[in-house]
Parts: structure tokens; sequence; C-alpha cells
């Protein structure tokens, strides 16, 4: 059956969409399973350069191995010591060592591993045979080694008495069983004889160090040490001495109570542990602070130190309240505020001249001798003032009081007596006005008849008593 033309489209349509879902399905997963992959060929080939570094490790360790077998003495012990021993007195027998022993002893042994064979050869020599020595045993590729050389000089002679350990190894799976190693090695930097001869015994030394007797070994003598002369530093200040302690830095105000009616104030001194009782008006001394108590109220105490007054309150430190004496002024400096004390010091010496010149009376007799005032003469000037003076100005005196609430009440309570003042004044003068009136009428009525005299009189007494 033929597909019609939709069924057509649909069926595109659909594998179209088939090929973009499997391909976003690929890219998707396909690239995490390419990385994953890479991830693994990358630690396979870590694996096998590891494996291969062991491999070549073993190869060298067999090459290393197969070597030792070869250099090795016989894997016989016995065969092995004594052909050893043998082939160190040919050698010492060449080299024509004096008064020459060759000794062996047991080495350590790890069954199955290796043995070791120890050699002693004890001798003397010059310092040419014991090149020749070792040129020839370092020269044998046996696996041997010297554990220990001594060499000690002759006193005035070349000789020099020789100590050498030799230690040899035998291993159980060696080449040889009943020989030695015939190869050379090549473990000498320098190929010939002549060569070690030519830097060892033949060498020159400076003219200021001449040869031994025993050789070229010399005893090794330090060079001096040259002498400077310097002069030595100078000691160290002396450190500052610790400052004295003062018990007053623990002393605390720890109790006021009444003891007889008295009141007494109690100091705690923590340091020593010791409590201080003391009166009004008696004296204490707390390590270096001396003074008195000048007064005990219920919640503090004033003191007295050095003409100088504190307050402590109840559980106070002695030490914080205490005065502090001034800090030292160097000679030739005045205070910064000495200016403004001084100038305050004139303007107060003015205002007291001042004064003194309103006191003076302005009245005066006939005579020029001045009259002293009345109560009610001294008392009528101030209240003048006080009621005479405008009420938006202010004279210089009151400038320089100062404007705070203790000032006013002052000022307020000086107004108030000069009133009191003058209301005395004027009582007192009219009792003075009645005493007079009775007496000009006393005394008219018994004086001589001299009518102008006693009408002055009249007249006179009204205007005093006014003035008055």
């Amino acid at each position: 059956m033929a597909l019609q033309k939709r069924e057509k489209i649909l069926v595109a349509a659909t594998g179209v969409l088939l090929l973009a879902f499997l391909g976003m399905m690929f890219l998707s997963g396909g690239g995490d399973s390419l990385s994953g992959l890479r991830q693994q060929r990358d630690k396979k080939a870590e694996e096998v350069s590891d494996k291969n570094r062991v491999i070549d490790s073993a190869k060298n360790a067999v090459a290393q191995m197969k070597d030792w077998q070869r250099r090795s003495l016989p894997s016989d012990l016995k065969h092995a010591r004594s052909l050893y021993q043998n082939w160190l007195r040919e050698l010492v027998t060449r080299v024509d060592f004096d008064d020459v022993t060759v000794d062996t002893s047991d080495g350590q042994s790890k069954r199955g591993i290796y043995s070791t064979l120890t050699f002693t050869v004890h001798g003397q020599g010059t310092i040419d045979q014991l090149t020749q020595f070792l040129f020839a045993f370092y020269s044998a590729d046996h696996l041997h080694k010297i554990r220990h050389l001594s060499i000690k000089p002759i006193q005035d002679s070349k000789q020099l008495t020789l100590g050498i350990t030799i230690e040899a190894l035998s291993l159980p799976d060696a080449t040889r069983t009943d020989k030695l190693c015939t190869d050379s090695s090549k473990r000498l930097d320098l190929p010939t004889l002549e060569e070690y001869r030519s830097a060892i015994v033949q060498r020159e030394l400076d003219d200021e160090q001449p040869r031994a007797p025993g050789g070229v070994f010399l005893a090794y003598t330090p060079a001096p040490a040259k002498e400077e002369h310097t002069e030595p530093p100078p000691p160290p200040p002396p450190p500052p001495p610790p400052p004295e302690f003062d018990p007053t830095t623990q002393t605390f105000i720890n109790a006021i109570v009444q003891v007889d009616g008295r009141p007494e104030v109690w100091l705690f001194v923590r340091s020593s542990g010791e409590t201080l009782k003391y009166h009004e008006g008696e004296e204490f001394e707390i390590g270096p602070v001396r003074g008195t108590i000048a007064r005990i109220e219920s919640r503090t105490v004033e003191l007295e130190v050095g003409g100088q007054y504190c307050t402590v309150a109840l559980a106070d430190n002695l030490h914080d309240k205490l005065p502090q004496p001034p800090p030292e002024e160097e000679p030739g400096e005045k205070p910064a505020d000495s200016d403004a004390a001084d100038s305050d010091t004139a303007d107060s010496d003015t205002a007291d001249m001042d004064g003194e010149t309103a006191a003076e009376p302005a009245s005066a007799d006939g005579s020029g001798a001045a009259t002293a005032p009345t109560a009610h003469e001294r008392a009528e000037p101030e209240a003048n003032e006080v009621s005479e003076k405008p009420s938006g100005e202010t004279t210089a005196s009151e400038m320089e009081q100062p404007s705070d609430q203790a000032a006013e009440e002052e000022e307020e309570e000086a107004l108030d007596q000069a009133a009191e003042s003058m209301e005395q004044s004027t009582e007192s003068a009219g009792q003075v006005s009645d005493e007079a009136s009775s007496d000009l009428s006393t005394a008219t009525s018994e004086s001589s008849p001299e009518p102008s005299t006693a009408g002055d009189a009249a007249d006179a007494t009204p205007v005093d008593a006014a003035a008055e």
C-alpha cells in the first residue's frame, strides 16, 4: 500500500526528531564517556610506567648481583679464607713490608645471603710502599674493602707503623668455588702507579714547612691567632632598682562605725592583712604617706596629707584619692597661666583700692577733719546705689563675678542685709530725733531769756534731725 503525501511528511518528521534525540544523547553521554576513557588511558599508562621502572630496577639488581657473584670470594668459606689470606701475604711480600703479619677472624654471616671474612695486616713500611699496597689492593676486582687504616710515623725514621683492617665478602651463589677472581678493577681514577707516586710520595712541601723525619707526614700545628688590640666595650649600665612597694595601693576604706559615740574609720591593708582604726584628728602613716583624719562622715572620710585635703568614700582605694604632687618644673620655665594669675591679682588690687576710696567720708566739719558717718549714713549710699543703678547697665565689678547660681544667691543676700541695715538706721534716726526734741524743750525752759539763741537752736534742731 503506497503512503500518501501526508504520511510521508509525518514519517520524515519523526525520523528527523529521532535523529536529533539520538545526537543529543550521544553528545551528552558520549562526551562523558570519552573523558572517562581518556582518564583510564592515562591511568593505565602511569601503571605501565611504574611497572617498567620496577622491571628496570629488577634488571639492574640482577646485573649488580651477577657482578657481585663474579667478584665474590668462593662460596666455600674455608677455601675463601685460605685463598684470600694467601693473596694478602703475596701482596705484602711484593711491596716488601717489614715485620708484617696477616691474621684472619670470623665476621658476620647471614645464612643464605652473604658471609663476611675479616683480615688484619700489621707491619712497617714507607709511604711509597703503602702507596704500592693500596694501588694493588684496589686494582684487584675482589669483593673487598679496607675498613680501617692506621698510619703512625716512627721517630727519626722514614718508616711508618701500619695497621690495616680488611673485610671481604662471600656469596652462596658465587661463580667460583675454589679460586679467586682474576679480573682487574676499574675503580681507580689514575691508571698507573707512577701517577699516584708523583701525587703522593714525590709531592713538594712549602719551604716554611720542611719534611718531618717520618716522611711527608707532619704534626699539625695551628697558626697563631693574630692579636687585635681593641678596647674592651664599656660595661653595661646597672639595671634600675625596682620601684619600692607602696602599701597605699592596696589600702581601702573598709568601714565607718561609731565607737563610744565617736565616728571611727577602718583602713584595710590587703598586702599585710592589717586593719587600721582611726578617729577624727588622729594621725596615720601607711608606707610613705603620712596625714591626719580631718573629718569622718557617714560614708566618706576627709584626709589631710601634706597640707592638701582629699575625700575618700567607702570601698575606695586610698592611693587613687590621695593628692598627687605637682609636676616638677624646669628652672627658668614659667607656667602658662602665670600671666593670667598676675592679671587677676592686679584687678583685685584695683578693686580694693576703689572700695577704699568709696569708703572715705564725703563730708567734713569746718576745721577740715573728717567726721565718722552714722549707721544711717553708711546704709543710705548703698541703698541709693542699688536703687539708682540702671536695669540694663553692668559695672566692672559685676562683670568679674561669675554668673552661676552661687554668685546670684550671694548678691541677693547682700541686698537683703543692706535693706535690713537701712531699716535699722531709720529706726535709730527716729529715736535720736525724739530724744533731741525732748532735750531741746527742756533746755529752752531752763535757759536764760535770749530769744535769738533759743530760736536759732529751735530752728536748727529740725534741720539736724532731718540731716541725720
